[in-house]
């Protein structure tokens, strides 16, 4: 009957190779039944600058007038 061994040997192929691959669909659900969360707010965050200088006293003065001139709160 190697027939029926056959067809043994390829419904446990087909189950496993079924198994295996079920999880994709379960990641393609898993958008659609989870709610939306609100979002936190944004936390405050603070910068340094780095500025890397050597014998640079004629322009530094002004750099740093640039930097504090930056689009960013000054706290």
């Amino acid at each position: 009957m190697p027939s029926e061994t056959v067809y043994r040997i390829n419904l446990i192929l087909s189950l496993l190779f079924t198994l295996c691959y079920a999880y994709q669909y379960i990641y393609m659900a898993v958008p659609f039944l989870l709610r939306d969360r609100p979002a936190a707010p944004a936390a405050r965050r603070r910068y340094a600058v780095l500025i890397a200088a050597r014998n640079e006293e004629l322009v530094i003065g002004p750099l740093l007038d640039s930097i504090r001139r930056q689009d960013y709160p000054q706290e």
